[in-house]
């Protein structure tokens, strides 16, 4: 997850699809009501010069989804 200060336009939170030479495609998170599943907007192109600075926030709700498997989630059993 990252949120993005844009010059010129609305701040941006989401995630992020793609990057490339030009800027970063991201997915943004549609505010919803408390305790609701937050809903995903279409991906929106934000070019490398538009970009004030951004944030990484990092998620471990969505683990399932990065495709990590449970039993590499947890403390070492070296440490």
């Amino acid at each position: 997850m990252v949120k993005v200060n844009v010059i010129q336009g609305e701040n941006v939170t989401g995630r992020v699809q793609s990057v490339d030479d030009s800027g970063v495609t991201i997915i943004p998170e549609i505010a919803v009501k408390k305790g609701m599943k937050p809903k995903q907007g279409e991906p929106q192109i934000l070019p490398f010069d538009r970009i004030r600075n951004g944030k990484v926030e990092i998620e471990f709700s969505h683990l399932e989804e990065a495709g990590l498997e449970p039993e590499h989630n947890g403390p070492s059993e070296e440490a």
